[in-house]
């Protein structure tokens, strides 16, 4: 079969309009789709948990939840207030710790305000200029020591012990005297004699009290001479009370004051006698023999010696002084001198 010329141009276009063609679809199916990239986020602002003081806190104080508010904020609002970079984030770790420094308001909670947990102020760091720390026992019963605690303001009663003419008289010897330390508990909440400072155990104690040097005199003069009690007073009572007035079960209940007694003694010869009335009855006689020199060459002239507190003549004949004969040493009437 013999191909025209006009057939043969034909067959060589065709063949090459193929070859574009298949090129051209290799070209396309070779490219790669165009993949999205999404947006970028904005970065995501961090938020800090920063407990504050709700109220103005003094030094000392032993931290609760009423005392702290929590406020949420980011690094540059904090920098924008002003607040320290390095402060106490988990509110659960400041209570029960005691602030070393006075806390204003709205302040936060740094290391360096606050005592090392579980330790607090000593005595020496909680004394105000011209005070001085004193020790002293405690009368009071268990249910009210239990009330105590460091940094309470108290009254202190005094109670004689009866001796001789003194009879038992109670009263309020100091007003407005802070607790420095219980046993060994000087801060509120710390431990007494290894308890947990609840005042559960306390059989006795011993408080500090912080007192001004006239004070501490007024009960080294008192002790041992009767028993101490602190009574518990309101911090903000400014107002001191009544001057205090020794008080006595005859005052109180409106009785006679019971008379005192009388004691007589006799010298005889070397010998004396005692012997003590109360109400005109003796209750007490004793004998023994006396160191009162008396001269030989008046033995017989004096031959007993009679002195007596009060001038009571049946009270001497009592005692078994003579009624004539020998000489009798007696008080003026009022005075009581001889």
């Amino acid at each position: 079969m013999k191909l025209s010329s006009g057939t043969l141009v034909l067959g060589v276009f065709a063949a090459l309009f193929g070859l574009v063609g298949a090129y051209a679809a290799k070209q396309h199916l070779a490219e790669k789709p165009e993949v999205e990239v999404p947006a970028t986020p904005a970065a995501q602002v961090e938020i800090i948990t920063v407990p504050m003081a709700a109220v103005a806190l003094p030094a000392g104080r032993t931290i609760t939840n009423a005392d702290m508010v929590v406020r949420k904020l980011t690094w540059e609002q904090i920098r924008a207030q002003g607040l320290p970079t390095e402060f106490m984030s988990a509110a659960g770790q400041l209570i029960g710790r005691t602030l070393r420094v006075e806390l204003a308001k709205g302040s936060p909670f740094t290391p360096a305000d606050l005592y090392p947990e579980g330790t607090g102020p000593n005595v020496a760091e909680r004394l105000k200029p011209g005070y001085r720390a004193v020790s002293v026992p405690l009368g009071n019963p268990q249910p009210e020591i239990a009330l105590l605690s460091p940094g309470a303001v108290v009254d202190v009663m005094f109670r004689t012990f009866p001796k001789g003419n003194l009879p038992e008289t109670t009263v309020t010897l100091l007003e407005k005297i802070e607790i420095l330390a219980i046993n060994e508990q000087s801060f509120p909440g710390g431990r007494v004699n290894g308890a947990n400072g609840n005042g559960g155990g306390r059989q006795s104690a011993t408080v500090t009290l912080a007192c001004t040097p006239e004070q501490v005199s007024a009960l080294k003069v008192v002790e041992g001479r009767g028993t101490l009690s602190l009574v518990l007073r309101s911090s903000d009572d400014l107002l001191a009370g009544v001057s205090p007035v020794p008080q006595t079960l005859e005052s109180l209940l409106d009785l006679p004051e019971p008379k005192p007694p009388v004691m007589t003694q006799v010298y005889r010869r070397g010998q004396l006698t005692t012997a003590v009335f109360e109400d005109g009855r003796q209750v007490a006689v004793s004998e023994g023999f006396s160191g009162l020199p008396v001269p030989a060459e008046t033995a017989d002239a004096r031959p007993s010696v009679t002195t007596t507190s009060y001038a009571r003549p049946a009270v001497e004949r009592a005692a078994g002084a003579p009624a004539s004969g020998g000489k009798t040493e007696e008080p003026c009437s009022g005075c009581g001198h001889k």
